[in-house]
Parts: C-alpha cells; structure tokens; sequence
C-alpha cells in the first residue's frame, strides 16, 4: 500500500477503493505475505515521528495526518509501550505490521489509516481504564494484534453486498470478521513471519481464541447480543471476564469517532454513496464511510 500523505500537516484524502479483480482477490485472500515479498521497514521521519509521539497516546491522535510509513514506526512505538511477550521478537513484530499492511487495500473508509485508528484507540482506552494493567503480556498483545487485524482484508462493503454480488467464494467465511480472523491467523502462522516461534500448544490457543474473540465482537449484527451482555455484566452482582473487557474495548474503539475532539473526528464522517448499476466488490455500500479534506 502506498504512502499517501502530501505534507506532514495535510490530510490524507482516500478518493476511491483499489482493490484487484474478482479473480485476484481469491488469489490474494489464499495466500500470505512473506517476509521475502515484504518491502523494507520504512525509514524513519524524525520529524513526523516526533510529532506523532506527542498525541500517542490521547485521543486526540488523527492518523490521517501522517504517512502509512510514518504510522507502521508508531505502530512499532506501542507495541513496545505495551510490553512485548519474552518469547516475540522486534523483528517478527515489524514483518507482522509490514504484512498486515500489504493485506490492507486502499479502500474509502476500511483502510490502513482505519486500522491503526482503531488500534491507537484501543491502546489509549486499555491503558485508561487500567485493563492493559490486568492483562499478561500475550493477553495485551492479542488485544493490540485483534485491534490491528480487526478489518484486515476488508473489501470495503458489507456482508449483505459480498452475498448480493456472489462474492463468498473470495472470503474465507460470509462473515466478514471471520475472514479477518482466519487471514490473521494465517499470517501471523506464516515461518517467514515468526510470531509463535517458541510459543507452548496451549499458549498459542489462548491467544488465538482471544483474538479471534475480540475480532467477532465488532461485528455490527452481534450488537443487540452484546449490548445485553453488557448490561447484565454491569448490572448488581455482574463480573466482567478479562476477555469481555478486551472485546468491549476493541468494539468502542471501532466506533469511538463519537467521544473524540472535532477537528479528529471529522474525517470520518459518513456519506452515503448509491449502489453501482454493476455490483462489483469495489463499489462502496451506501454504509461506507469516506475520508474527504477538513475545510
């Protein structure tokens, strides 16, 4: 994916999807990214990095204001901040963000850009409200890789668009945070990539229900589901399991546009687009948000 700030202080206007042909997506979404196919770590803009460190870790960060090699740096910055498992190495990190970008298309609204709003967010909030102080290392870095991989590979319309437009056979399951889950999993699997190198059997599950957990959660159909079982585990005599918590905050943070300052939120305003004559899964759903300039 490429860069697609103008300044270091301009925003980033997404004006169209570019996404492959029906016959490339299934080729895309049946393979992985290898570290032999990554591109190299991007080289670091002090400038940029500097001023990104200054709104890390509020609200207040706009992820738009920066350069998809300036955002996989500060990825890098809070994976650190949140403290590494002993058996995961800096490098298997760095190739993870690397491939998780390459598996992002450039989509209106469900991008790069999105995906590391929300995990900023889900970091910001995790470390608010104490959670990220109750959780182990893997607990916190399944919580941080289902916030990067929450939309990975998203088309950029819903799952009523893919059924319309006979697009199942591209995804690995009609639910599209299922095939999130799933092309998560492949890649972080990948040798070439390393994340579960020296990881026991049962280590490896535990983080692999967590984040599949916390992925599923944001699903917009579960919410009636969710919203009950919130209200129950807040209610008089209701415990919150560690897991519940980690899916409560990956789920507000994909819809936390609402409690950040204007000028952030912005961007992410929605608009409606009308349905193409031609579906296509690169035509946007009248749901799709879109990035446009701040006047």
């Amino acid at each position: 994916m490429s860069d697609l700030a103008v300044g270091s202080s301009d925003k980033v206007v997404v004006e169209c999807a570019r996404s492959p042909d029906h016959s490339a997506l299934f080729e895309r979404h049946t393979s992985c990214v290898g570290s032999a196919k990554l591109p190299e770590w991007p080289e670091e803009n002090s400038a940029a990095m500097a001023r990104g460190r200054i709104v890390l870790k509020t609200l207040a960060m706009d992820s738009t204001r920066f350069t998809s090699g300036d955002l996989c740096g500060l990825l890098l910055e809070l994976f650190k901040e949140a403290g590494l498992p002993e058996e995961l190495s800096l490098s298997s990190v760095k190739r993870l963000i690397l491939a998780v970008r390459e598996h992002m298309y450039d989509n209106p609204y469900h991008n790069f850009f999105h995906a590391f709003d929300v995990f900023q967010t889900t970091y910001v909030l995790a470390t608010t409200t104490f959670t990220m102080e109750r959780l182990d290392a893997w607990e916190r870095f399944a919580l941080l890789a289902a916030a990067r991989c929450h939309d990975l590979e998203h088309p950029g319309v819903d799952k009523g668009f893919v059924e319309s437009a006979a697009l199942e056979y591209a995804f690995r399951d009609k639910l599209l945070e299922k095939h999130h889950a799933l092309r998560a999993f492949e890649i972080m699997k990948d040798s070439e990539i390393g994340v579960f190198q020296g990881i026991s059997t049962a280590s490896y599950y535990a983080f692999r229900q967590a984040v599949s957990g916390c992925i599923i959660a944001t699903c917009p159909a579960n919410h009636s589901e969710f919203a009950a079982n919130l209200a129950t585990l807040t209610g008089e005599g209701g415990v919150a399991t560690k897991q519940f918590e980690m899916e409560l905050l990956l789920r507000a943070a994909d819809l936390s546009h609402v409690i950040k300052p204007f000028p952030v939120a912005t961007p992410y305003t929605p608009h409606t687009t009308p349905y193409a004559p031609h579906p296509t899964p690169y035509t946007l759903h009248p749901t799709t948000f879109t990035l446009h300039p701040t006047p």
